[in-house]
């Protein structure tokens, strides 16, 4: 889309006039009349910004109650981390009733995810923990680790899924720290994590029979 400014009147401060706005085309599309615009200085415009943040729309966090009914208890894939969080969701599943197999999470290439996936069998669901290592992050280096454990390793995780002819694809959940502020007491730590956020969106969008599931603490 293009604008263009039919201005009425000019004066230091101000200007007055019409915009309009146009389509690549050239048709006009809608029309702003008696348009005032005045330049700011950079402390007016901050305190503008400031009077209204709080107009700007937030997401705000809700508690929510555990469901009550018991969920069908299956089998489940768990690609763990260092930090004792697999063992963590391990009990936990257990407890339920689940049969859990705990492995190496780190996929480098397709033909390991292949592999891992064909030992371990069919399974109900399976939760990559390995992003939960790259939590300081000091170094291109420590970037570069991060993001082989995160993005990489679900990137041949979810290929050799597509191709293993499972007769049910099972769910995946991809589990993240620090890296989405609850609340004002929670600081953001795990940045190096934040681009598998991005990539379980576009898994949920390309593979919606995986139902990927983003479990952030």
């Amino acid at each position: 889309m293009y604008g263009h400014v039919h201005p009425e009147t000019i004066d230091d401060l101000v200007v007055t006039g019409d915009v309009w706005i146009a389509n690549e085309d050239g048709q006009v599309i809608a029309v702003l009349e008696g348009v005032h615009l005045a330049r700011g200085n950079e402390a007016t415009l901050l305190k503008s910004e400031h009077e209204h943040a709080s107009d700007s729309y937030q997401i705000t966090w809700q508690p929510e109650p555990l469901p009550t009914t018991p969920a069908r208890t299956g089998r489940w894939l768990l690609l763990g981390d260092q930090q004792g969080g697999a063992q963590k969701v391990r009990d936990l599943l257990e407890q339920q009733g689940h049969t859990t197999v705990l492995v190496e999470s780190a996929f480098p290439d397709l033909a390991t995810a292949q592999a891992c996936l064909q030992q371990s069998g069919p399974c109900t669901g399976i939760v990559h923990l390995g992003s939960l290592d790259s939590t300081a992050c000091a170094t291109l280096a420590d970037l570069d680790a991060a993001h082989q454990r995160g993005c990489i390793s679900v990137l041949h995780l979810v290929q050799a899924l597509a191709e293993i002819g499972w007769s049910e694809a099972p769910r995946l959940v991809l589990v993240t720290q620090g890296v989405r502020s609850v609340d004002d007491d929670n600081q953001i730590t795990g940045v190096a994590q934040s681009p598998l956020l991005g990539l379980g969106r576009v898994i949920q969008n390309e593979h919606p029979d995986l139902r990927c599931t983003l479990v952030g603490h």
